[in-house]
């Protein structure tokens, strides 16, 4: 009788290796870059506290460019609360708008000369017309807003004469319709090429204009004011030198217009 053959199984086993030690390595190169960011951020922090803190950056003078009405004086005392502060950390919209608060300025810029200099520059308002009311004289802008207060009228503008009872003051708009109507009439009289001495507006809102010398335009109310001035515009091309005979024209009627010459004309 044979005998069963048996069979046992033996797995291989795996050498008996001792696992590497060390096996990542330090590399200088990954320590070099956070150390150099390291020093660079330390010593550009080091430098803004030094500027910032350093008395040779205060601010000792203020420079005012730009004025010709106002005194440079009174924007510099408008800037004054900057003297002593570092020139590198002080508000600019701050100082500016305290600037602003003169109604002469229309727009201001604020730069720095280093160490110790403030410049301030200022575009003052460009006088469109000068407006008279009680006796006093006010430059007023293309908006129609009275900025500064002068002693005589400059030849340079057209001039508007309010009546006594409209209120006047710097930096505030003038609620009164004879303005805004003026300052239409003085824009089509530029449309037809014909320059404005003065324009008069009594207590009814009629309009009197005066192109040049003692001659005057009577318009009426601020109605129609382009075919006012159009028919005027055909009584002069007519005859030019009928200005220096008339006392006035009466276009308050465009379609009628009435002339008076001077005594003994």
């Amino acid at each position: 009788m044979k005998r069963a053959t048996t069979y046992r199984r033996v797995s291989a086993r795996p050498p008996n290796r001792r696992p590497p030690r060390n096996r990542r390595r330090l590399n200088p190169r990954r320590l070099l870059w956070p150390l150099v960011a390291l020093v660079v951020l330390s010593g550009v922090a080091a430098g803004a506290y030094c500027a910032l803190t350093s008395p040779k950056l205060r601010v000792e003078r203020v420079r005012v460019v730009g004025v010709r009405l106002l005194d440079p004086a009174v924007i510099g005392a408008a800037a004054r609360p900057a003297l002593g502060q570092n020139i590198l950390a002080l508000s600019k919209t701050r100082i500016a708008r305290r600037v602003l608060r003169r109604p002469e300025v229309e727009s201001v810029r604020i730069g720095r000369i280093l160490p110790r200099t403030l410049v301030v520059r200022v575009q003052e308002r460009e006088p469109y017309l000068t407006l008279v009311s009680g006796g006093a004289f006010w430059l007023v802008d293309r908006s129609g807003l009275p900025f500064h207060q002068v002693a005589q009228a400059p030849r340079s503008v057209p001039i508007v004469e309010l009546p006594p009872e409209a209120h006047v003051a710097a930096g505030r708009p003038v609620h009164h319709p004879g303005l805004a109507a003026a300052m239409r009439c003085i824009e089509d009289c530029r449309s037809w090429n014909s320059r404005v001495g003065k324009i008069s507006v009594d207590r009814a809102g009629n309009l009197c204009l005066n192109i040049g010398g003692e001659f005057y335009v009577k318009l009426g109310q601020p109605v129609g004011i382009p075919e006012k001035l159009a028919t005027v515009s055909k009584i002069l091309a007519a005859r030019p030198e009928i200005g220096q005979k008339l006392l006035y024209i009466d276009v308050s009627c465009s379609e009628r217009a009435v002339i008076k010459p001077k005594p003994g004309a």
